[in-house]
């Protein structure tokens, strides 16, 4: 899980890496030969993982002189503890640093020693060349002796303590930071959800008046379609009424203004058939008087 790796990156950060804790001694790593063949070139990788770590280095050789330098790569901190490029070369992304530039020793003549004080983890390397000097064709024999100086323990734990004070005063801060931000985001979340129920039951309110007028809507639309055709209709009786109610004298004479082309008289045809053939008559006479 990514919690369960970040905390342990968390840690590696604090904890850093150092050799023990149950002594307050200086530890003292070394490294030693005396009948090293250099036909080109030799190196020799020494790891330092705590910072404040000290080498000395002392080495001659048989034959003539030689070229030395010393070389230092970061350690990658990305990758936790005091990691490196593990195959004695350098990482792509990487680059060694120069602590002693390349330079003809006379190590023939005696020993040739120094100091180097690291003040971050990595790896030295020490570089002896021979095929840049020029008794590049004579094999030499050479013999070192390298110590590494690692702080006392007490002094890396009193650096893991301080580490891990400034964590923890980190870390209380932002538990604080989280809870009281917690407190707050609780109440606006209980404020939130009571006016999320307020909308939500005015929004079923709502639609409950939505769909009451929308059906209202629907039934007034049927009326006002019911109310035309009862209107038409109706006019419609009114009108035939009104003729049936007329005098058969004065209904007479009304209907012989027309012609019985007029839509008037079509629809008072019923009417016209019901009348005697005299009536028709008298129709026509009333028409040949106008």
């Amino acid at each position: 899980m990514q919690n369960d790796a970040d905390l342990q990156m968390f840690f590696t950060k604090v904890d850093g890496s150092f050799p023990g804790r149950h002594q307050d001694l200086q530890p003292i790593i070394t490294w030693k030969s005396s009948t090293t063949p250099i036909s080109t070139e030799f190196r020799l990788p020494i790891p330092v993982e705590h910072s404040g770590s000290v080498i000395d280095y002392s080495f001659e050789t048989l034959y003539n002189d030689v070229q030395f330098a010393i070389l230092f790569e970061e350690a990658d901190d990305s990758k936790g503890g005091g990691a490196f490029s593990g195959d004695g070369g350098v990482a792509e992304d990487r680059q060694e640093e120069v602590i002693v530039e390349p330079q003809k020793v006379e190590s023939q003549l005696g020993p040739i020693t120094g100091t180097i004080p690291l003040t971050r983890p990595g790896r030295l390397t020490l570089v002896w060349d021979n095929g840049q000097v020029h008794s590049w064709f004579k094999h030499k024999i050479l013999s070192y002796s390298v110590t590494l100086h690692v702080p006392s323990l007490l002094a890396t734990e009193k650096a893991k303590c301080g580490r891990a004070v400034n964590a923890l005063r980190a870390c209380v801060r932002s538990r604080d930071d989280a809870h009281s931000r917690g407190a707050e985001a609780v109440l606006e979340r209980k404020e939130a959800t009571s006016t999320v129920k307020r909308l939500e039951e005015e929004l079923r309110e709502i639609q409950v008046k939505l769909d009451g007028a929308t059906r209202l809507a629907e039934q007034l639309g049927r009326e006002v379609e019911d109310c035309q055709q009862r209107e038409y209709l109706e006019g419609r009786k009114i009108q035939g009424l009104t003729f049936r109610l007329m005098p058969e004298e004065i209904l007479i004479r009304t209907l012989s203004y027309g012609s019985v082309e007029d839509e008037w008289l079509t629809v008072c045809k019923d009417w016209l058939e019901a009348l005697s053939p005299s009536s028709s008559g008298s129709i026509d006479d009333a028409g040949s008087h106008e």
